[in-house]
């Protein structure tokens, strides 16, 4: 009898492991934003978003963005690709969705929308604020962070997508 349990101890564990290797999901990196890569030039961006963005550059600090509405799962939010100052680079998708002042509860609504498309696609949050309203999402290259306002309150759900300064991926040590 002790030599089964030796032979399917193991086995059992083995098969266990496996089965749980099948459904741990893949491990990922935020490179940008749905299409909306980092590194991409504005000028790229634009041709993947369409008519509806417009380039912008502030001439006081030389920083350029892009004006665009972009699809997150379901949802249609307007916001900005942004790049760093001197640069046409992207570094960062910054979007939002404002209420309606007659509407105080879709902000809300808007944000459990948001928090469960980007919990299917990212996995459970890296941080959650202790009163819900900060979620945050980190990964090697890029971070997603999503917040509201309290409840009840007039306000406007925001999210943005940011890259990393440092990715080691990417860094050469001597």
């Amino acid at each position: 009898m002790r030599r089964v349990y030796a032979v399917a101890l193991p086995m059992v564990c083995l098969a266990l492991a496996s089965c749980s290797r099948l459904k741990r999901p893949e491990l990922f990196d935020v490179t940008g934003c749905e299409e909306i890569k980092w590194g991409m030039t504005l000028a790229q961006a634009k041709s993947h978003l369409g008519s509806g963005a417009q380039i912008t550059t502030d001439q006081e600090s030389g920083k350029s963005f892009e004006t665009a509405k972009l699809m997150i799962g379901d949802v249609e939010l307007s916001g900005f690709v942004g790049t760093k100052a001197g640069s046409d680079r992207i570094n960062g998708m910054y979007l939002a969705y404002r209420d309606e002042p007659s509407l105080r509860d879709v902000s809300q609504e808007m944000f459990k929308r948001l928090t469960h498309i980007l919990t299917a696609k990212y996995g459970p949050p890296s941080v959650k604020s202790p009163d819900g309203r900060i979620w945050f999402w980190g990964f090697t290259s890029g971070n997603v962070a999503l917040s509201t306002g309290r409840p009840g309150e007039t306000g406007s759900v925001i999210l943005s997508y940011t890259q990393n300064e440092f990715d080691p991926r990417t860094v050469q040590h001597d």
